[in-house]
């Protein structure tokens, strides 16, 4: 009877372990997803995400360029749960590593597709993404899709919903994938 107690504490010291480690990982996955929002001239953004499980692969970044332009990046790793969460955690990394290099959305991608497809091909791995420039003074979007479902904007007054199509094959899909761009 005192193994079977004992084997029950262990048990439950390491279910506390992973609870912990869990929601350890949420905040740090909240932390990341949820970093300074930046403020530009002309409009604002923000974002939110809910993951099916307690954490998972779902990625979007804003951030200001040199040329003043605004950077839009939305991502779903595939999977669920934590291993999701790392793979995020790669596209993150790839994204900071491009994102302020001054390249457009299309190239942007391309070069993120290059230092990920190695790693998400032994993997077994692909992350979806749209990647978009805003541009305040010209009010030009150009933008780029690897694979993701097409985002929707909506039209200033008429409040009417348009998708943004555009097609290319997800991140980590190809290794010599290239991207193109496209403006409204």
């Amino acid at each position: 009877m005192q193994e079977l107690q004992k084997r029950s504490n262990q048990l439950a010291n390491v279910e506390n372990t992973l609870r912990r480690e869990i929601q350890l990982a949420q905040q740090i996955q909240s932390k990341l997803l949820n970093a300074k929002v930046p403020e530009f001239v002309g409009g604002q953004v923000a974002g939110t995400s809910i993951a099916a499980r307690s954490i998972g692969g779902d990625y979007y970044d804003f951030c200001i360029l040199k040329n003043g332009k605004l950077r839009i990046v939305i991502g779903d790793v595939m999977g669920k749960g934590i291993p999701a969460a790392m793979l995020m955690l790669l596209t993150r990394s790839a994204f900071r590593s491009v994102a302020e290099k001054g390249r457009g959305p299309g190239e942007t991608l391309t070069i993120m597709n290059r230092i990920l497809y190695d790693d998400f091909k032994a993997l077994g791995a692909f992350v979806t993404v749209f990647c978009a420039d805003y541009d305040p003074q010209s009010k030009i979007l150009t933008y780029a899709n690897a694979g993701h479902n097409p985002p929707l904007i909506v039209k200033g007054k008429t409040r009417s919903c348009e998708p943004l199509l555009g097609k290319g094959i997800m991140l980590g899909g190809m290794p010599h994938q290239l991207y193109q761009e496209h403006s409204i």
